[in-house]
């Protein structure tokens, strides 16, 4: 996977950031069981699996300084998501990909200490959830009645990432040293009860 990030700053304090962020997980399964129908197809003998993960964000980003060695952004956006699962063949040499799109929006928090002599401590920490009536949530009338006519009964999503490390600067240039840990879910029970959208997703 990889992550490209753009920043405009408005000022020292406000920043406007566009991201996009690309994962791929490929599997193999070298003989299958059972033949299997997927996304109008039907799979049979040796295939090929990938998850595939597509992440667009757009978030505003508010600067504070408290003190003079640290300081901290407030930040708020939408993440959209597009998971889309492929399968492919290599006996009939056929593939199919069945895709969902989520828009999720995002609130977080980052922060910086700086250490001296060009080194400093970052962090950031964002995520948000959302949830359905019968999962203890609440949701205005008009959602409500877009994802009754969508044809869902019931669902929840929710995703959270945390990012922390150190980092050097000098002059122009920028080496970060950190880890990442990121945690989404996302179920959706369909008014057919026989359909049912389940993913998780958990990166370190």
């Amino acid at each position: 996977g990889f992550d490209l990030e753009l920043r405009l700053n408005f000022g020292a304090r406000n920043r406007l950031i566009f991201a996009y962020e690309q994962e791929r997980y490929v599997g193999e399964l070298d003989l299958l069981d059972e033949d299997i129908e997927f996304a109008g197809n039907v799979f049979t003998g040796e295939i090929e699996t990938a998850l595939l993960i597509d992440i667009f964000e757009i978030k505003y980003q508010r600067i504070f300084y408290p003190v003079s060695k640290f300081l901290f952004g407030l930040s708020g956006g939408l993440e959209n998501y597009i998971i889309g699962l492929m399968v492919r063949s290599k006996d009939l040499d056929i593939s199919a990909t069945s895709s969902l799109w989520l828009p999720i929006p995002t609130l977080g928090i980052s922060g910086i200490y700086k250490l001296g002599y060009g080194f400093s401590i970052y962090g950031e920490l964002k995520g948000m959830g959302l949830a359905g009536m019968g999962e203890g949530g609440w949701l205005p009338v008009p959602l409500q009645l877009i994802i009754s006519w969508a044809g869902i009964e019931n669902f929840y999503a929710y995703h959270w990432s945390g990012e922390m490390g150190v980092k050097y600067v000098f002059d122009r240039f920028t080496v970060e040293l950190g880890g990442f840990y990121h945690q989404g879910a996302l179920k959706i029970d369909y008014k057919d009860e026989n359909k049912r959208d389940y993913f998780k997703s958990e990166n370190i």
